[in-house]
């Protein structure tokens, strides 16, 4: 009897404890897991590129209940066909089909986007350009466009997406244009009324703004000028005015703006000498012009005659040198470091490196030019 008592107090202590020996603990207590992601599209279709969608998931635990702080993340199989970003917008780049992909813990949903886009070239450009990992070009109409890298948002369109197009965008901002320039990670542009604007990488103050932010849409260059043409180049640019002034901003760690200093500027600073331009070449390291009598002037870095007045001077040049042997220049192109020229009698010209033959002299030895050396004409005239 007394062993009988101790059980049945052990059974009411229990039950008064809200024990019970037969079931484990309350799966409503457990740290929510995510089970399934459920994606607001199962099929997309694209009929253009460049097009947008936005996807959205949602994600429930073991007990059906919306995980609504649940980290999600975006992946698509192929990004030649589509981009997605980490909020989930998915953006159509080329034909073709892809998977996209959203995973939350251990649980995942897919949804298949086909491209099938009717792809064009009756547009008609007036010009383009190419710069290092991408190109930008104007139409008849006066509309600017973009592809290619858009690391630094050197395309132009407001997109925030670092994922290469490889069909023009339109470059945002509504903005006639006359002309638009690639260089190394930027752009800049000319409008028909003569206002100037850059847009892409600005580490060193290459789109002029008078700031060193990146920008993925056009801001305008600083100082109320009104523009002939602009090049812009590795981290630099240039612009000439209509009045013929030369002004260059951005990276000058070499001399390459031209102002007679070797201090960055990221609003443009007028180049030294007072000359009045009518063309100026934008290089990595350096910068040659010629002016409206036909001059030809280089500044910037020297270590391989690129200036052209016969010397590898360091430190370089922070002011504009004239380019030796008296010639009369139409035109004057930089790019690594060697420079080349076509002058008004229709002679080419080249100088500096010519590790790889670059200047076209045909001689055997492959040293440096330090002047302009003609190039040869295999052909008869």
């Amino acid at each position: 009897m007394h062993r009988y008592r101790q059980l049945v107090g052990v059974v009411l202590l229990l039950s008064a404890c809200g024990g019970d020996s037969t079931t484990g603990p309350n799966s409503d207590t457990l740290t929510p897991t995510a089970t399934s992601v459920e994606l607001s599209h199962s099929e997309v279709t694209f009929d253009s590129l460049a097009a947008t969608t936005q996807f959205t998931a949602t994600v429930k635990d073991q007990n059906g209940q919306t995980m609504a702080d649940a980290t999600i993340s975006w992946f698509t199989s192929n990004s030649l066909v589509t981009t997605i970003s980490s909020t989930g917008l998915v953006t159509s780049v080329a034909n073709g089909q892809a998977t996209i992909t959203a995973t939350s813990g251990s649980a995942s949903a897919t949804a298949s986007v086909t491209v099938a886009a009717t792809l064009s070239t009756s547009g008609s450009w007036t010009s383009i350009a190419a710069g290092n990992m991408h190109a930008c070009g104007v139409t008849t109409a006066n509309d600017g466009y973009c592809w290619g890298d858009n690391v630094f948002g050197e395309l132009g369109s407001g997109s925030a997406s670092s994922f290469p197009l490889n069909i023009p965008v339109e470059v945002s901002g509504g903005h006639a244009w006359a002309s638009i320039t690639a260089g190394s990670g930027h752009a800049c542009g000319t409008t028909t009324a003569g206002n100037g604007y850059c847009w892409g990488y600005n580490g060193f103050g290459g789109l002029g703004d008078g700031s060193v932010t990146d920008s993925n849409i056009p801001v305008e260059i600083s100082g109320g000028h009104t523009w002939a043409s602009i090049t812009a180049g590795g981290g630099l640019t240039c612009g000439i005015t209509t009045a013929g002034g030369g002004y260059c901003w951005g990276f000058n760690g070499f001399g390459e703006l031209g102002n007679g200093l070797a201090a960055n500027s990221s609003i443009p600073v007028e180049i030294s000498d007072g000359h009045t331009w009518a063309s100026i070449s934008v290089g990595n390291s350096y910068t040659c012009g010629v002016t409206t009598a036909g001059s030809g002037y280089c500044w910037g870095f020297n270590d391989d005659g690129q200036l052209g007045n016969g010397t590898t001077d360091l430190p370089p040049g922070l002011t504009p040198v004239e380019i030796s042997g008296e010639h009369t220049w139409a035109s004057i192109s930089v790019r690594q470091d060697h420079t080349c020229g076509v002058t008004i009698a229709e002679d080419g010209y080249c100088w500096g490196s010519n590790g790889v033959g670059q200047i076209g002299d045909g001689e055997a030895t492959v040293t440096s030019r330090l002047t302009p050396v003609e190039v040869i004409t295999p052909w008869t005239p």
